[in-house]
């Protein structure tokens, strides 16, 4: 039986494209021949290529660049960049800089120098400056590093600020893995696991905690106002009853007090209370904090106790870690912050007034932290700097005075409380966040250093800031009280470096004397008051927190105005603090490879070269081989002839004991031989109150407010050797941060 298979019929072939009547109709066509919607119509279907689209006219290579230049020139207008003084006719070939080969110093014209120097200058303080070498770039961002850029001769200083050429022991630059308490990195960014097992063995025993919370709360908790102490205090309580089950949030808590506590001890004092050594405490309670965060999610936590042990973590890390990487971590911190809509007064939104409170305690200092951070990088303005929230200040109230399920607001007081320190600083930080220009160069001192406004406005607004501190905090301050002397004193520097750094940024600065000498006079104070504070005992528990925002813009103007100035009393002076910086930060002459202090160091020779070239003039013809150097500059000296080539290295002279005493180095000026008086504490202000005086010549402070108990500040004949300090450079190039 045979069968026949007839072929499968070929497919129709559909068209590329609808009929008239589909498109007239705006329907979808099956594009068969003819399609179902002319057949259900019975009409002819009929297919008509559609026209061709027309051809666009293309721009010409010059049309499109003009096109990016003006939409680039809207976006700068926005930020709030005058494009109108930009010199269009520059070359491009003015964009490298002849300092080394390959390096390239950019500033955000795209040109390193100007002839006329002011547009150039305005130009610079607005962008930055950009290092570009083999690849490799690292924008500068505020005055600090851009004007020390020139010091530093290799470039690799500063675009390996934070890599393999970085030291360890404490440097503010030091490598992650050189630290025995660093964790590489990978803590947040790798996301290191805590594990599920306990960490009973990492806490100390019951009687250490307390002990340890004891510390903290004399030591940390004046000068952050993180915790609110009744309620840790009870949250440590119930904690040391059952260290086997502590909830996870309480335990990364605990462990961040326990850091932040010893970091703020030094080593004889770890030892005496404590009974181990600083670094095996610090060692044992940084890798507990790490594993308890971890364990309480930290990065996705929406519990405020997880984000304050974070901050407290963040805060014992200082020391420790290089720059870079902890402003890694600032920035961390601040989007859990905004994630916890910490930037929003919980006010607008109905929460509990003691949550409220709260809240604000941890938003103004995550805003201070992440600036400072940001200055050590050489950055500006924090990217939290701006308009975008809206927290308001914590109130100035005692702790006592606020309570968990709190129904009526407290009442503010106009004085002295536990918060008084840290409102003083937040609201130096409010004045140059609210005249704060869009310009992101030199972070949020922009508001006292923009050249748009005249230094008399500047000066204004300052005085306007002390009227309002004065009225507010200082005129309550009982200085036989180490914490209402702490806030005088900080109250008072930070008036003084705003001061300072108005008249700097002034077009005068460099014309006028009357403006270099009050900014030496500023300079002076400033460093005085460093120096002051940290041989007065009624405050040296707070040491830890002075030396971390040691004032460096300051330091090195000073050195900057001593390579011109080289004869006066005030130059003696001088000279005396400066030699006081480098007894108190030996750092200085031991770390070989940090950029700050080879620009510092060379600053030093520079103006010690000038000094000595007055003091061979005004002995009458002396030779300067015979003057006797002080005692930190033949180290400083060699370091930089073991760091030079072979041919410009020369042989270093008249070396000294690094102990001894600058005052006893060299004869200063005129013959005498000890400096009769150091300047006033503080600057004069337009009270009328007497200034009291010490027996060492040092100014206590105008305006003190009397005290019968005020403590002793009668300073030693010889130098306290603080070599036993662990040295705590977090702060070594940072002054941008609202607390001077």
């Amino acid at each position: 039986m045979s069968s026949t298979v007839a072929a499968d019929p070929a497919p129709p072939t559909l068209k590329p494209y609808a009929c008239v009547l589909c498109q007239q109709r705006k329907v979808r066509c099956d594009r068969q021949s003819p399609c179902s919607g002319c057949r259900k119509y019975e009409v002819n279907c009929i297919y008509r290529p559609p026209p061709a689209p027309k051809r666009r006219k293309r721009r010409s290579p010059e049309e499109t660049l003009l096109a990016r230049l003006r939409k680039y020139e809207e976006l700068l207008v926005g930020l709030g960049v005058d494009v109108s003084n930009i010199d269009e006719h520059k070359s491009d070939s003015q964009h490298a800089a002849p300092e080394a080969p390959g390096l390239t110093y950019n500033s955000g014209s795209g040109s390193k120098t100007d002839p006329d120097g002011d547009q150039e200058e305005d130009l610079k303080n607005q962008f930055g400056r950009m290092i570009i070498r083999d690849g490799k770039t690292h924008l500068l961002e505020n005055s600090l590093w851009v004007n020390l850029s020139s010091e530093i001769g290799d470039p690799d200083t500063i675009l390996d600020v934070a890599g393999d050429n970085a030291n360890s022991n404490g440097d503010p630059f030091l490598s992650l893995e050189d630290s025995p308490l660093s964790d590489g990195g990978e803590f947040i960014i790798a996301g290191s696991t805590g594990g599920s097992g306990s960490l009973r063995a990492l806490h100390p025993d019951t009687v250490q905690i307390f002990k340890l919370w004891q510390i903290y709360i004399d030591n940390m908790d004046p000068v952050t106002k993180l915790c609110h102490k009744p309620t840790v205090q009870q949250q440590i309580l119930d904690a040391t009853s059952d260290l086997d089950n502590i909830p996870k949030d309480v335990e990364a808590l605990m462990f961040g007090i326990y850091t932040c506590a010893v970091a703020s001890l030094r080593e004889d004092d770890c030892i005496s209370r404590l009974g181990e050594t600083r670094e095996a405490l610090l060692s044992r309670f940084h890798l507990g904090a790490k594993r308890a965060l971890v364990r309480a999610d930290f990065l996705t936590s929406s519990d405020l106790t997880v984000y304050r042990a974070f901050l407290l973590y963040l805060l014992s890390l200082r020391e420790f870690v290089d720059a870079q990487t902890l402003w890694v971590y600032s920035g961390v911190a601040m989007r859990i912050a905004q994630r916890l809509g910490l930037h929003r007064d919980g006010a607008r939104f109905g929460l509990p007034i003691f949550e409220v409170e709260m809240r604000r305690r941890l938003w103004w200092p995550t805003v201070y932290f992440d600036g400072l951070c940001g200055e050590l990088c050489g950055m500006g303005a924090s990217l939290a700097a701006g308009s975008s929230w809206d927290t308001k200040l914590p109130l100035n109230v005692n702790d006592s005075e606020i309570t968990p399920g709190m129904r009526d607001l407290p009442i503010e007081h106009k004085g002295i409380t536990e918060m008084s320190f840290c409102l003083v600083r937040y609201e130096v930080g409010l004045l140059l966040r609210d005249l704060a220009s869009r310009n992101t160069f030199d972070g949020a001192w922009g508001a006292v250093t923009d050249k748009s406004i005249t230094l008399s406005d500047r000066l204004k607004r300052i005085d306007a800031l002390e009227a309002l501190l004065q009225d507010k905090y200082m005129q309550y301050c009982d200085t036989s009280i180490s914490f209402h002397l702490l806030t005088w004193v900080v109250g008072y520097s930070c008036i003084v470096m705003l001061r300072f750094r108005a008249r700097s940024f002034s077009r005068d600065a460099q014309n006028s004397q009357e403006v270099r000498d009050a900014l030496f006079a500023d300079t002076l104070q400033i460093i005085a008051n460093y120096h002051t504070f940290r041989l007065t005992p009624g405050i040296q528990r707070y040491y830890w927190h002075v030396t971390a925002n040691f004032q460096w813009h300051a330091f090195i103007h000073l050195l900057n105005e001593l390579q011109t100035r080289t004869e006066g009393e005030q130059v003696d002076r001088a000279w005396e603090e400066v030699g006081n910086v480098y007894t108190s930060k030996p750092e200085l002459l031991s770390e070989a490879k940090n950029p700050l202090y080879i620009a510092i160091g060379n600053l030093t020779l520079k103006a010690w070269d000038a000094r000595k070239v007055s003091l061979a003039r005004a002995s009458g013809g002396l030779s300067q081989d015979t003057i006797v150097p002080p005692c930190f500059i033949e180290p400083l000296r060699a370091r930089r002839m073991a760091s030079a080539p072979p041919s410009s290295a020369s042989s270093p002279q008249g070396a000294t004991t690094s102990g001894q005493n600058i005052a006893q180095t060299y004869p200063p000026a005129g013959g005498q031989n000890q400096v009769s008086a150091t300047p006033p504490l503080f600057p004069p202000t337009n009270m009328a109150v007497p200034t009291y005086e010490m027996t060492n010549g040092y100014g206590l402070m105008p305006n003190m407010p009397s005290s019968s108990a005020v403590p002793s500040y009668e300073l030693p004949d010889n130098p306290v050797d603080w070599s036993q300090w662990e040295t705590l450079l977090q702060g070594s190039a940072a002054d941008m941060n609202f607390e001077m």
